[in-house]
């Protein structure tokens, strides 16, 4: 009898262990993964077991490290991409539209429209498009006013001017009086004109070699900026014909030099300067030529025969380099 009471009370104690673990079970199936998926364990770092726990109801002993993964894996690759499907087969034809209306314009008679206009004509019946009646005209404008011109008198216009009448009057455009006189512009001159003897030549002055410049014609200005101008007429009288008798003359303009060619047997060549200059003290401007293949100093085939140095007075000049 003792022996069936024991066997009896092992029997209900291992029917409950197994309700409990069953029990016990469900839940632990219910809460793992949670609800977002995840899974929670630990990880024993002396032994390296692994154990699942129900988070957060449970929690990592000491010794363990708590570890949490998901059961969805990280998303795959993409793949290829598929080939293109067969072109389907084409739509039916849809319905042709309704026809349209056909209108026919013309002008309106009189009696629909009395101010013209237009007459439209379709199936649905006939339209018009009126002219508005016409406005009633604007006020005239007043009179505007006659004016006359003249030569005005001496007495209303001492300097002359115009007189123009009106029905309102008489007015007047007068010219000013006259303004004073300039001052005479200040012009430094030295020149000669050629002067023929009676044999046609005006003796001139002999040019010299290149060692002996004949000065031509001299200025002795105050200080000031001037703008000055020279010419020179040189005459080559040399009539041997067995030679060349060109010559090539140099001239000198307050320290320019120039060149040109003068041709023999009395023919004459004319050559002009202009410059700026700008002197701050006296200073003496001189216009001075030879002729640097002459044999003797001076010359006296080649001549200066006319001239003209002149230097006028300016504002401010700028002299570029």
């Amino acid at each position: 009898m003792l022996h069936k009471l024991a066997r009896s009370r092992l029997a209900s104690a291992s029917l409950i262990s197994s309700v409990l673990l069953v029990v016990a079970g469900i839940v632990a199936f219910a809460s793992i993964p949670d609800s977002a998926g995840v899974i929670n364990g630990c990880y024993a770092t002396k032994t390296g077991a692994l154990r699942v726990i129900d988070s957060p109801t449970q929690s990592c002993a000491k010794g363990e490290i708590a570890l949490s993964w998901n059961q969805v894996g990280p998303q795959g690759l993409q793949g290829i991409q598929g080939i293109q499907g067969i072109p389907g087969t084409n739509g039916i034809n849809g319905k042709g539209g309704a026809d349209g209306t056909s209108v026919a314009s013309a002008p309106a008679n009189p009696l629909n429209c009395p101010y013209g206009g237009s007459q439209f004509t379709a199936v649905t019946g006939v339209t018009y498009a009126c002219n508005g009646a016409p406005g009633t005209n604007g006020t005239d404008g007043t009179d505007g006013t006659s004016v006359t011109s003249a030569p005005a008198d001496s007495l209303n216009c001492p300097y002359g001017g115009s007189a123009f009448t009106s029905v309102s009057g008489t007015t007047y455009a007068c010219n000013g009086a006259p303004g004073a006189a300039g001052a005479p512009t200040l012009v430094y001159e030295s020149a000669h004109t050629f002067t023929p003897n009676p044999f046609g030549v005006d003796p001139g002055i002999p040019i010299g070699n290149f060692n002996n410049h004949e000065v031509i014609a001299t200025l002795t200005l105050p200080a000031a900026n001037y703008e000055i101008q020279a010419s020179v007429m040189i005459q080559n009288s040399n009539i041997d014909v067995t030679t060349n008798n060109e010559r090539m003359i140099y001239c000198s303009l307050d320290g320019d030099q120039f060149a040109f060619l003068v041709g023999g047997e009395f023919k004459s060549a004319t050559a002009a300067w202009h410059k700026a200059s700008a002197d701050p003290s006296p200073v003496v401007v001189q216009l001075s030529c030879w002729d640097p293949t002459a044999a003797v100093a001076p010359d006296p085939y080649v001549t200066a025969n006319a001239w003209r140095l002149t230097a006028t007075p300016v504002g401010s000049i700028t002299i570029q380099p």
